[in-house]
């Protein structure tokens, strides 16, 4: 079976500032702004004009690829992608 690829939006298409250990994301595409804690701006942003699989995201963050890993950055883009975040490419 092949790896699911997901992606965000290239950088120009948001606009991060950080506050105290929070981050507020606007998202120039729908015009909504986030709210987003550690590690969803990090994600978004090593997905940007990009498409990766897991393994590729893993690396990209410079996690390991490990089970624990795999499991928990997989719900983190569920989360992601229901607010319309990243999209499974």
């Amino acid at each position: 079976m092949a790896d699911i690829l997901f992606s965000a939006d290239a950088e120009a298409g948001h606009k991060i500032v950080d506050f105290d250990g929070l981050c507020a994301l606007y998202h120039r595409r729908s015009g909504m702004t986030h709210l987003l804690a550690e590690p969803a701006p990090q994600i978004i942003m090593a997905l940007a004009g990009k498409s990766l699989g897991l393994a590729g995201l893993l690396a990209e963050l410079g996690l390991d690829d490990s089970a624990g890993n795999r499991a928990a950055l997989a719900a983190r883009l569920d989360e992601l992608g229901e607010a319309g975040l990243v999209s499974r490419a």
